[in-house]
């Protein structure tokens, strides 16, 4: 009772997210490991379970954090010692506007660590597997090694198109050590060329080569030092930045972050908007499809509207939030997306109108 009236006599635990006024704590007393052993999974905690959830709902934001020491209570120190921060910021490449990026720091010995020390049979037998599949197409572990140690990203941004048809971007940037990239990137282009692909070189500078095609989509396969990039993207933009929300930025410039998830849904309403003004051309392409795909377009935008974007990182091994950011958008744009729903929003049956300018 006395600490109804007293806030000094209430219980005060450490919280990891203190702005946020709704969690839930979890400290363990040892019965994790009794649960883990009756179970028979083959693992001892060095340390008691800490986890806190929290989350706060403001007026522009949904909030949800994350704090846990489950990896420190799991791994040794020396095993933790794998585990980087993003060295680098992720390559935004291709012009155009960023819609979408994930970054991730990648460790391949312990990855590999992990899969032939699974506890499930089936998880090491798979990854065995996987490795024979790989040297069999002709590629050496340690070129996988080379790929996979350091940073994987990929982007959904910059020009790309498909039947010459714009499109926004999509691609795979790994940044490793040696001359995995280069290894890959020649395995990749003689593979597509056998299957008749008219992938051609191309000289851009700063770039040690680059294979692009432009039809019937822009494909690229280049690479530089120890970096491949693959995916749908048009070559000749490769030096031209991508432009990314001020989010985004803070996002690339944080070198606390062990990895991060990020959509620019205000961006992406904008493209979607205007493929959904396209629709002559791609109703050509994709033919009847079209009318399902604008359709489905159209009532995602009616949820999706106000959402600005949606953030997910993680700082260090301990620590992750997920945020949901809402915005008010812009008049003359939900006019233009009124127009679509008279053109994409028919009853199943009813032959959609054709999309005006």
């Amino acid at each position: 009772m006395a600490a109804l009236k007293d806030p000094a006599q209430r219980f005060a635990p450490q919280r990891h997210f203190p702005d946020s006024p709704n969690y839930f704590l979890f400290r363990d007393n040892g019965l994790l490991q009794i649960a883990l052993l009756a179970a028979e999974v083959p693992y001892l905690l060095r340390d008691n379970v800490l986890m806190e959830f929290s989350c706060a709902v403001k007026e522009n934001q949904w909030s949800l954090g994350i704090f846990t020491n489950l990896a420190r209570a799991l791994f040794s120190p020396k095993a933790l010692e794998v585990f980087k921060s993003l060295s680098s910021p992720l390559p935004l490449l291709g012009g155009g506007k960023v819609l979408g990026a994930f970054h991730f720091s990648a460790n391949y010995d312990h990855f590999k660590n992990v899969l032939q020390n699974n506890p499930d049979e089936e998880v090491r037998d798979g990854f065995k597997e996987f490795l024979q599949g790989v040297q069999e197409m002709g590629l050496s572990e340690e070129t996988l090694k080379g790929l996979l140690t350091g940073s994987v990203g990929a982007v959904l941004g910059g020009t790309a198109s498909f039947a010459s048809a714009p499109l926004p971007g999509a691609y795979l940037v790994f940044e490793g050590q040696g001359d995995g990239a280069k290894t890959v990137a020649d395995f990749l282009v003689k593979a597509l060329q056998a299957q008749e692909m008219p992938l051609a070189p191309a000289t851009i500078p700063g770039w040690d080569a680059v294979y692009s095609m432009p039809l019937p989509v822009t494909l690229t396969i280049a690479h530089r030092g120890s970096t491949l990039l693959v995916g749908l993207l048009d070559a000749n933009q490769l030096n031209t930045p991508a432009e990314g929300s001020p989010r985004l930025q803070e996002l690339q410039g944080d070198a606390s972050l062990y990895n991060y998830f990020y959509i620019d849904n205000e961006a992406l309403q904008k493209e979607l908007l205007t493929f959904l003004k396209g629709a002559d051309i791609w109703r050509s392409i994709l033919d009847d499809g079209m009318d399902e795909v604008g359709a489905a377009i159209v009532q995602a935008h009616a949820f999706l509207a106000t959402v600005q974007d949606l953030v997910v990182k993680c700082s260090g091994l301990e620590k992750g939030s997920i945020d949901l950011n809402f915005f008010a958008p812009d008049g003359a744009q939900e006019a233009e997306w009124e127009k679509m729903k008279g053109s994409w929003g028919a009853p199943q049956g009813e032959e959609p109108k054709p999309a005006s300018n």
